[in-house]
């Protein structure tokens, strides 16, 4: 159409072949069904006003939702390409189910000297900006256009202070809450690093 000199967007499309033809054994039946569809796209069609299309500013920042390898690895392809990442994980830290491995399937590699790196790398990467123990509340908005509404947990941990040491755990007294890490088969204290190659600090229980 548009080769034609019309407006592409006056085009209503009668697809009698696929959900019509092709799909009923019935002859007359189907007949009965084009002139049906046809009959509804010339209805459509009455209805359609030429359009133009629109430029709108994008914001060359990408959201990736989920801190496991997976969203690792495309928070790094995006940012080594150059763009601003925001990872948003919901566990303390990232790392997923990988972090939890022993080997890796079909070359029994250890699991976390693949993945330590990846998320050192993914921390300190100057165009990835971590959020960890957060989850995303609300997405508005259009492509190109986001407004994303994301809940931070309360960690009751002071991070501009925090070093990683882990001496608070060792002095911790309440240690008999059940380990998310080890699926509840282990305890750990009331304020704990998730597993020891963990990013993004500590968390706490109130």
């Amino acid at each position: 159409m548009a080769a034609a000199g019309l407006n592409p967007y006056l085009l209503e499309m009668a697809n009698i072949r696929e959900q019509c033809s092709w799909v009923h054994h019935d002859k007359d039946k189907a007949t009965d069904k084009a002139i049906e569809l046809i009959g509804l796209s010339v209805a459509k069609a009455r209805y359609d006003r030429s359009l133009k299309p629109i430029r709108v500013p994008v914001t060359r920042r990408a959201l990736v939702i989920g801190g496991g390898v997976a969203g690792i690895q495309a928070a790094l392809d995006i940012a080594d390409s150059g763009y601003e990442v925001v990872l948003v994980e919901r566990d303390p830290s990232i790392g997923g189910k990988m972090a939890g491995l022993s080997e890796t399937f079909p070359t029994l590699d250890c699991s976390q000297c693949i993945l330590t790196p990846r998320m050192v790398e993914a921390g300190q990467h100057p165009r990835i900006r971590l959020y960890t123990y957060s989850e995303v509340e609300g997405v508005d908005g259009f492509i190109g256009n986001f407004k994303v509404t994301i809940r931070q947990k309360a960690r009751y941990v002071d991070m501009t202070k925090c070093t990683g040491c882990g001496e608070c755990s060792k002095v911790c007294p309440l240690k008999r809450n059940p380990s998310e890490f080890d699926y509840g088969m282990g305890m750990r204290p009331a304020i704990y690093m998730p597993f020891p190659q963990s990013r993004a600090g500590p968390a706490g229980d109130r």
